[in-house]
């Protein structure tokens, strides 16, 4: 019997994912980018991870956060099926410097790992947050069964055994099923904390929403194009900072000197006093901890690199305090 935590229905079975001992982790599902592990977490969750069939498993998961001290979650997930590797995996994360950037979607299951990190942000106010709860789907054909003719005779050892064999259920069968499937909810929740247990209703939120009811630690801005409205000449040498610091090979400080004109002096002033040296002089660059400047660094960066897990990678290795600033930032 398989029990769900996924706001979305399973499209058919996939027996191959739902079974077997699991496996290492590919190397292309994780990278390690300056002593952090990065992983993507996308589409339904199941126990076992299959390249064939396109599914990510709790195995690849668990493989790839142990024996590793900071990691950080890319989640864009619906979900998926109940299983005893999904606690194995929450309870590592809560163990390790850990974080999440929601990218999509972060419910049930989803949210049961990223919540597990000591912080989830949220890329963008329009993500999905939530979908606390898990379920099972039974089929009951005894109405079939009755106008086929058909009974279907169950001869078994223990009133509990064989529960749905025929496809017919008892009500004393039914809450057999509800408290086993409560009994390993109940277990998920006592792992996040008490707090959460109020939301556990499979409701999903937008981000902003789940910021203000506290189911996410902070919101960043949505990266949907590299335009940016709020754009200014100010802002404008924030994106030459991240050019100079790509043809730098990736500075640790983003800070631009340049050499500055020298003044134009009168007629009478450049006769009377001897020609002075250039001046190093420091351009009225806007720092990075002004209004919007950190994302348009991550904007740039975003366009450079092309995808959000290295443009966070590249951010966070040129210029921590923007990095910082974007990550904690929530409402502007």
């Amino acid at each position: 019997m398989k029990y769900w935590a996924s706001i979305e229905l399973p499209e058919g079975d996939i027996p191959v994912a739902l079974a077997g001992r699991g496996g290492a982790a590919p190397s292309w599902f994780y990278r390690d980018v300056d002593g952090v592990r990065e992983i993507g977490i996308t589409g339904a969750l199941y126990p076992v991870g299959d390249e064939v069939l396109g599914v990510i498993g709790y195995d690849w998961i668990l493989d790839a956060i142990n024996g590793v001290d900071s990691v950080r979650l890319f989640i864009d997930s619906p979900g998926g099926v109940v299983h005893p590797a999904l606690e194995r995996i929450m309870r590592r994360l809560q163990g390790i410097d850990s974080e999440a950037i929601i990218t999509g979607t972060c419910a049930s299951a989803a949210y049961f790992i990223g919540r597990s990190c000591k912080r989830l942000i949220s890329d963008g106010y329009t993500t999905e947050v939530g979908g606390i709860g898990a379920y099972v789907l039974l089929w009951d054909f005894g109405e079939a069964n009755k106008n086929r003719g058909v009974r279907p005779i169950k001869i078994k050892i223990g009133e509990m055994k064989g529960i749905g064999a025929g496809g017919e259920y008892t009500r004393a069968e039914i809450d057999e099923v509800y408290r086993e499937l409560k009994d390993i909810f109940d277990g998920y929740m006592n792992i996040l904390g008490s707090k959460y247990a109020q939301f556990a209703d499979g409701r999903v939120y937008t981000a902003v929403r789940a910021f203000e009811m506290g189911l996410i630690d902070g919101v960043t801005p949505a990266i949907y194009t590299g335009e940016d409205a709020m754009a200014n000449d100010a802002d404008d040498v924030i994106v030459e900072q991240a050019d100079a610091c790509e043809q730098e090979t990736q500075a640790e400080a983003c800070e631009v000197e340049m050499k500055a004109e020298e003044p134009v002096k009168d007629v009478e002033q450049k006769a009377e006093e001897p020609v002075e040296e250039k001046v190093m002089k420091k351009l009225p660059v806007r720092r990075v901890s002004d209004d919007f400047a950190p994302e348009r660094l991550f904007y740039k960066l975003l366009e450079i690199h092309k995808t959000r897990t290295a443009a966070w990678a590249a951010l966070e290795r040129i210029n921590q305090e923007a990095y910082m600033k974007l990550r904690n930032k929530l409402h502007f």
